[in-house]
């Protein structure tokens, strides 16, 4: 039997830094998932909101709400979210005063190629450091105040490394406890 899935809660629009397609537009994404046969997506641009933070930036609060609002559709239901980042120094994306304002909020523990934002060269110079901390982040991710009933975690084992080999390596040294 072939695995389906009917829903996606990891697209980002053309306003997200990492998406540079103009064409990526909350009505295109609509389109394709329904094209899809997709019962439910999640817009989750790349958010930093933390305190202190440029309002001007690309992953400001102001700039991921410009997206708003969603299209309707009856076949599909279109949700809003974000995807946000733990900083080299444990300081999580997204305060609590905006917890309300998204459906959805993707918190990515694997933007190891992120230098000096997301990791420190240290951090991540031996596949030992970056399996020590993938876990860690795992761990920091656990002991945020976050309302876990909308909380999911993407792309677990991208980017913890520029090579296939060291990226297998990493996960091997996991241990299992």
């Amino acid at each position: 039997m072939q695995f389906q899935f009917d829903h996606d809660y990891h697209i980002h629009s053309y306003i997200s830094p990492c998406s540079r397609d103009k064409e990526q537009t909350s009505e295109n994404i609509l389109k394709k998932a329904k094209l899809a046969g997709l019962k439910q997506v999640c817009l989750t641009n790349h958010l930093w909101a933390a305190e202190n933070h440029d309002p001007n930036h690309p992953t400001s609060f102001a700039n991921v709400r410009k997206a708003l609002p969603l299209p309707k559709d009856d076949q599909v239901d279109f949700l809003f979210g974000c995807e946000v980042d733990i900083s080299w120094d444990g300081i999580l994306g997204i305060t609590k005063d905006i917890y309300s304002a998204f459906d959805f909020i993707i918190v990515s523990t694997t933007h190891f190629h992120m230098l000096t934002f997301t990791v420190l060269e240290d951090q991540v110079s031996t596949d030992e450091k970056r399996a020590k901390l993938w876990v860690e982040r795992f761990d920091k991710l656990l002991s945020f105040d976050l309302p876990f009933n909308k909380v999911g975690i993407p792309h677990l084992t991208t980017t913890i490394s520029n090579d296939t080999e060291s990226a297998l390596n990493v996960i091997r040294l996991i241990k299992e406890e």
